[in-house]
């Protein structure tokens, strides 16, 4: 049927086409090539551009945010190109292995079912990866940071304080005071006996709770300060079973005038202004200052006995303390702690006696800074 020309003429047909296709594969793949070694490139060059912004940030060439700020831009990049080169290899091998590579598996299932791809499989060119991170579609992944629970302690409150305070001129404090209550009694009648105190049972746990601001004079570095505050003063009184004649008018007004009592304690809170100087010596400061206050409230306690059981009642009125307190303030300490004492220039009680008896109040106690 073919002569030996026409099986020659077949032949030279067939290895042509062949050789075409082969040539079309092979330049196709040199091209999927030619982009996955110069995506590499880019990569290598974005991890150069990296290392040296971040031998400029050790340097302090440039700052933390601007660091930030490219180091995010160039692992974007860097991830994409990856992604990228990922695609571009599926690519080359479905174009070498096209009729042996075998099919994706969502082909071979139910139509029905829609597998979302991870990551784009179109070609991303040079001019989209290298543009800047507002115009990536791809977030880079990194991995979530857990939430740490916050919990409320008072050394969570004395560290984020004391960060607060590193490097600063004026720097904060939170001051709580623990004092024991008595006064100095002034009597123009000589056979009026003196008002005995209970000074332990006169203790204040938080005689003073204040917020306080220091602020060093002259360089950072000079011993000397101004502080300055708001707070609250706490007082408490508390007398012993010998004031009946002395001041009956003023504490044993109505309603305690009906009974017999073993105990009775005053007690007031004031807003409290101090102002005053600190000086430090070596590793000891000491405060001089002065304080005004606003009285907020006031209360008195009584203590009794009744078919053998003690009764204890409170009554929240005004029996005659003062509306101001202020006077002097002086403290000795290290770091955080310190001996305190303070003295009022004003009187205790406002309302007149017949006794005459003049009450300036005095306290002494210590005072710890977190």
């Amino acid at each position: 049927m073919f002569n030996k020309s026409s099986f020659y003429t077949i032949r030279t047909i067939g290895l042509m086409i062949c050789y075409f296709i082969l040539s079309f594969s092979f330049i196709r793949s040199q091209s999927i090539t030619h982009k996955i070694s110069d995506n590499y490139k880019l990569v290598s060059s974005l991890t150069d551009s990296m290392n040296q912004y971040t031998q400029w940030y050790f340097k302090g060439k440039i700052d933390t945010v601007m660091f930030l700020t490219q180091k995010e831009n160039f692992n974007n990049q860097i991830f994409n190109l990856i992604v990228a080169n990922s695609d571009l290899m599926y690519q080359l091998i479905d174009s070498i292995n096209q009729d042996n590579y075998p099919k994706p598996i969502e082909e071979l299932m139910d139509t029905t079912l829609i597998i979302e791809p991870e990551y784009p499989t179109e070609v991303v060119t040079d001019s989209e990866q290298m543009d800047t991170l507002s115009d990536f579609s791809i977030q880079t992944p990194y991995p979530e940071i857990p939430q740490r629970s916050r919990t409320f302690s008072p050394m969570n409150i004395a560290g984020k304080v004391m960060t607060m305070n590193s490097g600063k001129r004026t720097t904060f404090h939170i001051q709580f005071g623990l004092y024991f209550n008595n006064w100095i009694e002034s009597n123009t009648n000589p056979t009026t006996p003196p008002i005995k105190l209970n000074m332990w049972k006169s203790f204040n746990f938080f005689g003073d709770m204040s917020l306080i601001w220091n602020t060093r004079i002259g360089k950072m570095e000079s011993p000397i300060s101004i502080y300055y505050g708001l707070g609250m003063d706490n007082r408490r009184f508390t007398l012993k079973n010998d004031f009946i004649d002395n001041f009956q008018d003023e504490i044993l007004k109505s309603p305690l005038d009906t009974l017999n009592y073993d105990q009775i304690r005053l007690s007031g809170s004031y807003l409290r202004l101090p102002l005053g100087v600190e000086i430090q010596i070596k590793k000891t400061k000491i405060k001089l200052g002065v304080y005004f206050g606003f009285r907020i409230k006031q209360t008195r306690y009584a203590w009794y006995q009744q078919n053998n059981q003690n009764i204890k009642i409170k009554i929240k009125d005004n029996y005659g303390l003062n509306k101001n307190n202020y006077g002097l303030s002086l403290s000795l300490g290290k770091k955080r702690t310190a001996v305190s004492f303070n003295y009022d220039f004003s009187e205790l009680l406002v309302s007149p006696n017949e006794n005459h008896i003049e009450l300036h109040p005095w306290r002494v106690g210590f005072v710890i800074k977190l």
